[in-house]
């Protein structure tokens, strides 16, 4: 006979058996600077997209400028 191990742990609880939202268990493998080293790269690598598409969106409105000025008509 095998007993399965449940993976998650019950939530924290009060004497009633009601989850207590304010009741805090340290998790000894829980880092907090490397939560924030983790989100900060993450925050970069989405600021380096979005000034990726800015550049994209200049190169797009410069090749439409010059395609407008090679046909005649100058578009602003």
């Amino acid at each position: 006979e095998e007993e399965e191990e449940e993976e998650h742990e019950e939530p924290p609880a009060d004497g009633e058996g009601n989850f207590n939202p304010m009741k805090v268990e340290k998790d000894k493998g829980f880092d907090p600077f490397d939560t924030v080293r983790h989100i900060r790269g993450d925050l970069e690598d989405v600021f380096e997209q979005v000034e990726s598409l800015r550049n994209d969106e200049d190169i797009v409105t410069n090749m439409a400028q010059r395609l407008a000025a090679s046909n005649g008509k100058p578009k602003d």
